[in-house]
């Protein structure tokens, strides 16, 4: 939880860059990302994560998780009174109300406090309290719908590892005699750079990159950091879809 010093508690930001306009090639799509953060290591002490590039094209999928939400919210519609008759009151958790609204009155939310609405009163069935500044509890008010499209994040398909194959190595260079970087399983998302070719025709790699911060990725060697930035390697063409 925030503001705790508990081992293992952590912050960890990732901002993306997005062209959305233009003719070009780039508009619509992802320019790359960064990430910082901070988290309590195993002494206790608060530690600053390095601000770093996580990717230099699609984001990581903890990113693009938060983007499909974002996708399916709407701003909000109307906001009406709840009940028969909505009490309002002068203050926040005032125990006393000042006057009655009848269900539906239509009102526009100023700011929220622990489980109360600041509202100002709109023109309705209550007309003489036309522009009051009031607080309402939040469950007497509701979202009678109207409300307009958030402007929606694109969703690249991204390739993944062929769920039939189990791990894959990432290795540091396009050769199955290289050292491997990391193992990949089939949840782990990443972008194709470049298709390489050695040895025998038909035998390829591909270079890719990817967000070491997935939970798919287990990396050889133990870095307190490193999990975090953009990984790059090659992996058997034949192992993705």
């Amino acid at each position: 939880m925030l503001g705790s010093e508990e081992p293992g508690t952590e912050q960890v930001f990732e901002t993306a860059a997005l062209a959305i306009e233009g003719n070009t090639p780039k508009s619509n799509s992802y320019l790359g990302s960064v990430g910082w953060g901070w988290r309590i290591d195993p002494d206790g002490k608060r530690q600053k994560l390095p601000f770093a590039v996580i990717s230099t094209g699609v984001p990581s999928a903890g990113f693009m998780g938060a983007a499909k939400q974002w996708n399916r919210w709407e701003t909000p519609g109307v906001i009406k009174t709840a009940s028969e008759p909505t009490k309002v009151y002068p203050e926040f958790d005032a125990r006393k109300a000042d006057y009655s609204l009848p269900k539906d009155t239509p009102v526009r939310i100023r700011k929220d406090k622990l489980g109360w609405h600041e509202v100002d009163v709109l023109t309705g069935a209550a007309k003489t309290h036309h522009g009051d500044i009031k607080w309402i509890r939040i469950e007497d008010l509701y979202d009678a719908g109207g409300g307009m499209a958030r402007k929606t994040i694109p969703l690249p398909v991204e390739p993944k590892i062929r769920s039939d194959i189990g791990a894959v190595e990432l290795r540091s260079k396009a050769s199955s005699d290289a050292p491997v970087i990391a193992t990949l399983n089939d949840t782990v998302r990443f972008k194709v750079l470049s298709s390489v070719s050695f040895g025998t025709i038909g035998s390829k790699y591909v270079e890719i990159e990817l967000s070491g911060q997935q939970a798919g990725v287990k990396m050889m060697k133990a870095d307190p950091f490193g999990s975090r930035l953009s990984i790059r390697g090659f992996i058997p063409r034949d192992s993705f879809e």
